[in-house]
Formats: structure tokens, sequence, C-alpha cells
């Protein structure tokens, strides 16, 4: 779509019109397109080649040896806390590679964006985002598939995990708020209470927790 605007008052001047069909989006609704300066427009098409990304180690010197999982549209790898399996997000879901049987198995069946794992420290779970039950929010499973989603945070907003504390009470996230943009909250597992850590006018996110148990 496209709009006139008014630079000198910096308002939106026309209704929008549409400009060109069949734009590709990613999974966060972003559109595959850019404009030139003289007023080309150029696109990719809605249907053409998905993106398609290896699995690979890294070894501390940047050397890459990829894994014999196929290419397929990864995203979020996060390797299990004993080493052998990786979940991974594909199609808005989470999957779990095992790395000794190369074996790629669908982890979430329920609600139709489950995005962005995080293994707890025991690697007993799995924490992820959710639209299972409206608004994208922090939910977990068990890692075996047993027992089914059980909802972590509840919120209007969308949240993000980012990292647990080395003893797994703790819980890092990121809520986009439409009016302070991105926000860390800290999750307290046991009880289920959410509390903001930093909250400011600008985008704050990728919060990292010590390696130090986090005690009470």
């Amino acid at each position: 779509m496209a709009v006139s605007f008014d630079l000198e008052r910096l308002q939106v001047t026309g209704a929008p019109v549409p400009v060109v069909e069949g734009v590709m989006t990613d999974e966060f609704g972003s559109a595959r397109y850019d404009v030139s300066d003289t007023g080309t427009l150029v696109y990719v098409a809605a249907g053409g080649q998905a993106v398609q990304r290896r699995l690979v180690w890294v070894t501390r010197n940047g050397t890459e040896q990829p894994l014999p999982a196929p290419a397929l549209a990864y995203g979020y790898p996060r390797l299990s806390p004993d080493g052998r399996r990786v979940a991974v997000e594909l199609d808005n879901q989470i999957w779990l590679y095992d790395l000794s049987r190369d074996t790629l198995t669908r982890f979430t069946f329920e609600g139709s964006a489950n995005q962005s794992p995080g293994w707890t420290p025991d690697g007993t779970r799995i924490a992820f985002r959710s639209n299972k039950e409206g608004a994208n929010n922090l939910f977990w499973q068990l890692a075996d598939g047993s027992g089914g989603l059980e909802r972590l945070a509840s919120s209007e907003s969308t949240q993000n995990l980012t990292s647990w504390s080395a003893d797994g009470p703790l819980l890092a996230f990121f809520e986009i708020h439409p009016r302070n943009l991105r926000d860390i909250w800290v999750l307290r597992i046991g009880e289920k209470k959410a509390q903001p850590f930093l909250q400011t006018p600008f985008n704050e996110g990728a919060a990292s927790c010590s390696t130090a148990a986090a005690g009470g």
C-alpha cells in the first residue's frame, strides 16, 4: 500500500491505495520489499523459494562444521543442556533435532504460532512464546512432549524469552508494549509472577542472566 504524505506538516494527506499484491512476508509480518530513490519498487514474490538455512557446529576459533540436518527455514536454534538435542523454530512451530539419531521431530501442536524456544537449565522443559490463548505470551512444556502447554505469564502484549538464571527460578524476557516499545521483565517461575526490570521510552532486549545462582 502507499499513501500521500506532507513532509512539511509530517501528516498523511490521502487515503492508502494498493501498489502491488503477492509480496512475501516473514513470520513477523515484515514485507520483503524496498523502494529506490528514483521510485522503483523491488520485492520478493510470495510463493517464491523459501529461506534455506543449515544447522552448523562452530568451534571457538570460528570453524564451521555442518550438521546432517536438511536445509530448512530454521530460526532460534537452542542447544539442550546435555548437548544432545537442538530446539528450533520451523514453520511457526517448535521442532527438536536429535544430534545422535539425526531426526527432526515436531514438538508443539497447540496454537498456530509457537516460537523462540529456550531450555530450562535442567533440560526438563522448553519455554517459548505461543498464541494458544490469544496474545503471544510465555508458555512451557515438558521436553519429552507430554503434558501439553502450560502458561507462564499473562499479558495483552507480545512476550519473548531471552535467558534463564543458572539455577532456574528466574526467567528474563522482553515485552513489546505499544507505548514503551520493548521492556525487560523478570518472571519468578515458582510464583508465576512477572515484574518489570527495565522500562524506558527506548527498546530494551536480549537480557542475559549471570551464571551465578539467582538465590531468592
